[in-house]
């Protein structure tokens, strides 16, 4: 009897929903190297610096922040960066790699002042970036066709880890099977994004409007029949995949889950490591599209489906702002 009281106890404590943003500082895990812990009671995280022992997600008083939780572990890492060692090698090749697209960033430099930027030069400059990075994409011609195939309109789910995310589907892509994107604002931050958001059909959405949006991207582009979105709402360890947000499959269209499977670390890349990495080898497999009935059961049908098909652990961590 107390063996059964028990394993339903961890049972509740392994599928409670794990905040993505500090409830402390308010400040989200997977961009610091801040070392994150758990409380020993409800099992939510927290920056162990911040100290403290009320939890703001449950508005109670909760036992001392644990470093170690064997129940918590696999939500720790999915979210959580560490800085990497790189060597003298590593570091000359993200140097040479600087001097070998100076000219290219001019070029990209000039073409962005005088407004010359199309599709097809897009799609030629994430093809190059993938071989300077040496990105090694390997997607079977079954995926290839479902994910170009524009006979029909859908929403296509990926798994994200990083900004090569968008370098990898990009390059299975041209100017005639383009798709569209959902994003979070900070994309216009970023110097690529800013290309995309340029030339490609998107949505830009901040949290509780996903869904609206989505339904609105449809009708504002009826030639286009391809939109998407990366559900986690956040980047995540290549070898994990968070809680979906379920405002990207409230819209009535079907989903075609993409899947990113990396072999090597590329979620602790930031900055100028980018460019030290020696190279990268990742599968995408894309499934056939499903209906879904919007409930959360369905949601989690897709994301299990998505694990097992990139050997992924499912994390418990949810991207939402508690505060």
């Amino acid at each position: 009897m107390l063996f059964c009281l028990y394993v339903y106890k961890q049972n509740i404590i392994m599928t409670r929903d794990i905040n993505c943003f500090c409830p402390e500082c308010n400040e989200r895990f997977s961009s610091t190297y801040k070392e994150i812990c758990t409380f020993d009671e409800c099992n939510h995280l927290i920056h162990f610096e911040c100290n403290s022992i009320l939890c703001k997600i449950c508005g109670k008083r909760r036992g001392i922040a644990l470093k170690e939780n064997p129940f918590n572990e696999s939500n720790i890492k999915s979210i959580k960066k560490n800085p990497i060692k790189w060597t003298w090698v590593d570091r000359l090749r993200g140097v040479s790699r600087i001097f070998i697209c100076i000219p290219i960033l001019l070029s990209l430099f000039i073409r962005i002042t005088f407004n010359f930027i199309d599709l097809d030069y897009l799609y030629w400059l994430n093809k190059y970036l993938c071989r300077l990075l040496n990105i090694y994409i390997k997607c079977p011609n079954e995926s290839y066709y479902k994910l170009v195939d524009s006979s029909y309109k859908r929403v296509i789910v990926a798994n994200h880890t990083n900004y090569h995310d968008i370098l990898v589907i990009g390059f299975l892509l041209d100017s005639s099977t383009t798709v569209g994107i959902v994003a979070l604002p900070i994309v216009k931050k970023i110097l690529f994004g800013q290309i995309l958001l340029t030339l490609l059909p998107h949505v830009i959405t901040n949290e509780g409007n996903t869904f609206d949006k989505i339904g609105d991207f449809f009708r504002i582009n009826p030639e286009e029949s391809r939109l998407l979105i990366f559900p986690e709402g956040m980047l995540t360890n290549e070898r994990s995949i968070c809680k979906f947000r379920t405002g990207a499959f409230k819209h009535g269209y079907p989903i075609q889950p993409l899947v990113i499977n990396y072999k090597q670390n590329v979620f602790d890349l930031t900055g100028f490591d980018f460019l030290c990495q020696e190279k990268i080898n990742v599968e995408v497999t894309v499934c056939d599209p499903v209906e879904t009935d919007e409930s959360i059961e369905s949601i989690e049908a897709i994301r299990e489906q998505m694990a097992r098909i990139g050997n992924f652990t499912l994390s418990d961590v949810s991207n939402k702002n508690y505060n």
